[in-house]
């Protein structure tokens, strides 16, 4: 789904298949936040759909890396078998009890520990941060679950039982657009890193939630933020002719529009320069800048930018920025360069 976001027709025909098919109490969310505007809403139930869609994975990291590092505890404190410990059992409350033995009933034989923890639901283990559990499982353990940062059991409980609220919604297709996703990821990161800083990182790596929350529709159509809310407008335009000594007399932007013939010859920082200029081997040391032009600068590493207009959407930039692309030259509606957006300085 995050890879099909081109364009589609909506014609009266459709939006009254949409609603019938969607069903008109499910879509009446969307027609709300639209302000009853049938396109606006189909395009949020869309985009509430790449959302929880692009939650899952990390949510799934933190209810996996949770309740094994939680088995561990329990097995250290009543053993490889503590499912069916009479100490560990007696302890449950009967909501508790009663998902275990339920995970168990799923076996035809004996189970062994690892696949009845993975039959349990993410309501079981978040219920067993409640304060009843404080003394018997996490006044001493608490510390060796979460060794990466300091929490308590109440910490804990808010944080897991808010999470499993949010995921329940996800898993019932509901609405989660009045969610603060970005905070919601943070907290989801947040509490894996506090179990193994090294599989956050992964997760994170990997997980395309910002990537989707950026691209929220707007009323006006499109997607946002936009390519121009994103730019460096710090950009100077001059001619490939010029000499790095004249160019030193004039800079005054971050990024230089070298122009041959009225056409963008190539972009250039301080790093282009600082590596052309490695790039000599005089052996005397001696390097006359009033010799180098931009046009011998603009070799064709630095060849490598693409054009977009300042209204698209930021998350189309993503493809466009591969191998030897670095910039993408941001222009207006009179096709003028009004920003550069760097791929080595953001991440998408």
């Amino acid at each position: 789904m995050a890879e099909s976001q081109g364009s589609f027709e909506y014609d009266c025909v459709t939006l009254s298949a949409l609603e019938n098919g969607l069903s008109p109490s499910r879509l009446s969310t969307y027609l709300a936040a639209a302000g009853h505007h049938k396109e606006y809403a189909i395009q949020l139930y869309l985009f509430n759909s790449r959302v929880s869609k692009a939650f899952l994975f990390p949510l799934q990291a933190l209810e996996v890396v949770l309740r094994n590092a939680m088995s561990d505890i329990f097995e250290t404190e009543y053993g490889p078998n503590w499912i069916d410990e009479p100490k560990f059992i007696t302890a449950l409350s009967p909501e508790s009890l009663d998902s275990l033995q339920r995970a168990k009933a799923r076996f035809n034989t004996a189970p062994r520990t690892h696949d009845v923890v993975a039959q349990l639901t993410f309501d079981f283990w978040s219920n067993l941060f409640r304060k009843r559990y404080g003394p018997v499982f996490w006044q001493k353990n608490i510390k060796k679950l979460f060794k990466n940062k300091k929490l308590t059991r109440r910490d804990v409980q808010q944080e897991v039982i808010k999470l499993n609220r949010f995921r329940n919604r996800i898993a019932h297709h509901e609405s989660i657009l009045k969610e603060t996703f970005k905070d919601l990821y943070q907290d989801i990161i947040g509490l894996i890193s506090a179990i193994s800083p090294k599989v956050a990182s992964w997760v994170h790596k990997h997980s395309t939630v910002n990537m989707m929350v950026d691209t929220r529709p707007l009323a006006s159509g499109g997607y946002g933020p936009t390519m121009q809310s994103r730019m460096d407008n710090s950009i100077q335009k001059v001619n490939s002719t010029i000499s790095l000594a004249d160019l030193k007399k004039i800079k005054t932007s971050k990024f230089i529009l070298s122009y041959s013939h009225n056409n963008i010859e190539s972009i250039i920082t301080d790093n282009t320069i600082g590596n052309h200029l490695l790039s000599y081997e005089d052996v005397d040391g001696l390097i006359d800048l009033n010799d180098i032009t931009m046009s011998e600068i603009a070799n064709d590493k630095n060849n490598n930018f693409v054009k977009v207009h300042q209204s698209e959407p930021i998350n189309t930039l993503m493809p466009l920025l591969k191998k030897t692309v670095s910039f993408a030259v941001v222009i207006d509606n009179n096709l003028e360069p009004v920003g550069i957006i760097e791929k080595a300085h953001r991440r998408y």
